[in-house]
């Protein structure tokens, strides 16, 4: 687990990702320079109950209550399969996962990639986080922003480019002309190539799923 700033306090939505990327690559490079000294090799046989039971040994001890916490939400992004499931015949749709919301983090975002498409599964304490429901709208608005200032500029620069492309493949200058040579007749049966100048579209985004 790393520790990011999610920039909550920035009004611009690209100055806010770009703050976040800066603080998560901080903490990458932080993580990435205590990796040798770090033991990863575990037994997993019994892990699940051993955390299970540590989580509630610490909450039920009320050590949280008396220290600081060091953050109030887990993020998390689990990268899945990506071809299409099926179970006795019917083929899975979404894949939405389910985590745990622990002492001092009331909040659990997990992020599950599944066929193309992002799936997101929250997790809150009910009293900590009586308006659930009101967040998944929220991080779909936020999301169009993004939309807006990131991928609507970059397909209107490729739209302009394609269409200044066909405008150059459409109009020959007159000195060209001139000097044309006139082609063959094509054979027969063989049906001449043509070069055709398409605009670009913009691309299709699946719906991120809450």
């Amino acid at each position: 687990m790393i520790r990011v700033s999610l920039a909550s306090t920035v009004a611009d939505p690209l100055q806010r990702l770009r703050s976040s990327k800066r603080s998560s690559a901080a903490a990458k490079a932080t993580s990435a320079s205590m990796k040798s000294v770090t033991p990863t090799d575990f037994p997993s046989l019994g892990a699940l109950w051993l955390i299970s039971g540590l989580a509630s040994l610490f909450g039920r001890s009320k050590l949280a209550n008396s220290m600081p916490p060091i953050a109030n939400v887990a993020i998390s992004n689990v990268p899945g399969p990506q071809f299409a499931l099926y179970m006795a015949g019917a083929k899975v749709l979404t894949y939405y996962p389910v985590s745990i919301a622990v002492h001092s983090m009331a909040l659990n975002v997990t992020v599950q990639s599944y066929n193309g498409s992002l799936d997101f599964g929250l997790t809150a304490c009910r009293k900590a986080l009586p308006d659930l429901p009101d967040l998944p709208r929220l991080m779909e608005a936020a999301h169009q922003q993004l939309l807006k200032v990131t991928v609507a500029p970059s397909v209107e620069k490729n739209r302009e480019q394609a269409t200044a492309a066909a405008q150059i493949v459409q109009t020959k200058p007159a000195a060209s002309r001139k000097r044309a040579v006139k082609p063959k007749a094509a054979k027969k049966g063989v049906t001449p190539l043509k070069l055709v100048a398409t605009a670009g579209r913009a691309p299709r985004h699946k719906r991120a799923s809450v």
